[in-house]
Formats: C-alpha cells, structure tokens, sequence
C-alpha cells in the first residue's frame, strides 16, 4: 500500500475544494425548501372551484382566471386571458385522462400560481382523446420568470397526474382543503424528489 501525504500546496487546494462542496451542499438544501415554500404557495384553497359552471373550454378558462382576479393574482385579467387563448391557439392543453393544464406566460401576472378548477359534468376540451375534461390546473407564470419556473411545474403536474388514484382523489376530494393537501403532498415530493 502506498500512502501519499500531499505537500502544503496540494492540501489548500484540496481544502479549498471541500468548502466548495460544502457551500454547494449548503446551497442544494436552500434551493430545495425555497422550491418546497413556492409549490405550496402554488396551490392554496382560495384558488381551487370545486364546481365549474363552464361547459367550453374557453368559458372554463375565463371562469379560472377570474380567481386569479379576485385573489389579486394579476395586473389585467384581458391582457392574462389574451396570452393563454394566444398558447391554447398554439396546441390543445388537453393532456387526456379528463385533464387539462392551460397555462401563460405573461407580463400580466404578478406572482406564479396554479388554479385548479372540477368539472362534475365535463368540459369539451377537443382533447385527443375525445373525452371531456374534469379536472382543469391553470397556470399563471410572470413572464420574466416563464424559462423554468413554468416548465419545472408543468413537469411536477404531468408526473403526478399520471397516476390514475391521484387524479381519482382529486375528483373525489369534498373540499377545497383535501384537494390542496394532496397537490401540495405530491408537488412537495416531487420537488424533493428531483
């Protein structure tokens, strides 16, 4: 066996690396309770409808855009509605299983968020696989912030929604509590998953 003992030199180097590491570390852990702090903020119950009244898809995302509205979400409610119909003209947001994930990038919104709106009776969505839409999840990105953030929550929303008992809790979920519970659990396990 040969040992090495490395001179001076070589150990501040070495040295040096492993506060690197540590501070990286460090940084990991912030980044990954700062992700966990902004998905709950996400999903909160004050933007949950347990009942849309729309039967269209563009109703349905005017019907969700007004909580943005009332829960101060946006700077223009028009300017919003006009970025997300200008996405849903560029492909259907339709992603079968009953759901939709309408979603904008805009200059009109102040604060990232999700709304989740339930239709008990369906909305006609032209998905793919003709089935009517249940279960619709919003998203309102700033513009500035559209890169990743919008991407890496459309990401967490797919993953989840994947799973046939989580979409079934959702339609099943009494109230607006129960159903942010189970986004926020599956969002925050996502997140300290990746």
């Amino acid at each position: 066996m040969i040992i090495c003992v490395p001179n001076e030199e070589v150990r501040g180097d070495v040295f040096t690396a492993n506060i690197y590491v540590s501070a990286f570390r460090n940084y990991y852990i912030i980044l990954k309770t700062i992700l966990e702090v902004i998905m709950t903020q996400l999903v909160r119950t004050e933007l949950i409808e347990l009942n849309l009244k729309a039967r269209e898809r563009k109703d349905a995302i005017i019907e969700l855009t007004g909580r943005l509205e009332q829960q101060g979400y946006l700077f223009s409610k028009d300017g919003f509605l006009q970025d997300v119909f200008q996405r849903e003209e560029i492909g259907n947001t339709a992603v079968g299983f009953g759901v939709a994930i309408p979603h904008g990038k805009s200059p009109e919104v102040k604060q990232t968020a999700i709304v989740y709106g339930r239709s008990e009776l369906g909305i006609d969505w032209e998905s793919v696989d003709e089935e009517p839409v249940h279960s619709v999840f919003l998203l309102a990105v700033p513009e500035e912030k559209a890169s990743n953030e919008h991407l890496r929550i459309l990401a967490l929303l797919s993953r989840a929604l994947i799973n046939e008992d989580f979409r079934q809790q959702l339609l099943e979920a009494a109230t607006s509590e129960e159903i942010s519970e189970l986004l926020n659990e599956v969002t925050q396990q996502k997140v300290i998953e990746s």
